[in-house]
């Protein structure tokens, strides 16, 4: 009978220890993805937020009040990060404040028909 209970009991230990070092292992392996996600998350969010952080300054250039704003805001990659071909800032009054194109090229004529405006 002790030998049965000594065995149960070191079966039952070397058990406990496996399993337990099992849920480390399983766990820090999950923490590590969740952190990954995170950091992939984050990019994306820098990548977004990174171009049109400085809306207030956008709309103080098209009002006039910014002169050197696109020497200080506009990078070259704005448009490839955002994924679009075009971007106009347009003013009230729907003179064209600011065009630029991915590729650089010169803008289509008339870019406020395109925009929905017709400059009437």
């Amino acid at each position: 009978m002790v030998w049965i209970v000594a065995s149960f009991a070191i079966a039952r230990s070397i058990l406990i220890d496996s399993m337990l070092q099992h849920e480390i292992e399983d766990g820090v392996a999950l923490g590590q993805r969740v952190l990954r996600l995170v950091d992939l998350e984050t990019a994306r969010i820098e990548r977004s937020s990174r171009d049109w952080a400085h809306w207030d300054e956008s709309w103080s250039y098209v009002q006039g009040r910014q002169p050197d704003y696109v020497a200080r805001n506009v990078q070259s990659d704005v448009l490839e990060n955002l994924e679009i071909d075009l971007f106009a800032l347009v003013a009230a009054d729907d003179s064209i404040r600011l065009v630029l194109t991915r590729d650089g090229t010169a803008p289509p004529d008339p870019v406020p028909a395109l925009l929905g405006h017709d400059g009437a």
